[in-house]
C-alpha cells in the first residue's frame, strides 16, 4: 500500500478516514468487496484512508480505500481490543 500512496502525490491520501471491529458473529467473512459481511464479521478489522467528505469530513483526498483484514490485531489506548482476530 506504501507504494500505491506514494504514487498519489498527495499527502491527504494518508489520512485514516474510518476504523471499524466487526461485531456480528451472525455474518460469514467472504473475501468479497462491498457490499459483503465480511466488515462486519466477528473479530475482522476494516481500516480505510483517503477521503471522507462523502462521511461528512473536510479531506479532499484523490480516493478512497477500504481495507479489511483476516485476524487482526488491534490496540487502541495501550489496551488489545482485538488479538489474532479474537475480541477481547
Amino acid at each position: 500500500m506504501k507504494d500505491f500512496f506514494a504514487k498519489w502525490k498527495d499527502p491527504e491520501i494518508y489520512n485514516i478516514t474510518e476504523l471499524g471491529i466487526g461485531t456480528n458473529p451472525r455474518c460469514r467473512f467472504a473475501g468479497l468487496v462491498a457490499p459483503a459481511e465480511d466488515t462486519h464479521t466477528w473479530g475482522q478489522a476494516t481500516i480505510a484512508f483517503g477521503n471522507d467528505t462523502h462521511l461528512g469530513g473536510n479531506t479532499r483526498a484523490p480516493c478512497h480505500i477500504d481495507s479489511t483484514m483476516w485476524f487482526p490485531s488491534l490496540e487502541l489506548d495501550g489496551k488489545v481490543v482485538v488479538e489474532k482476530g479474537k475480541l477481547k
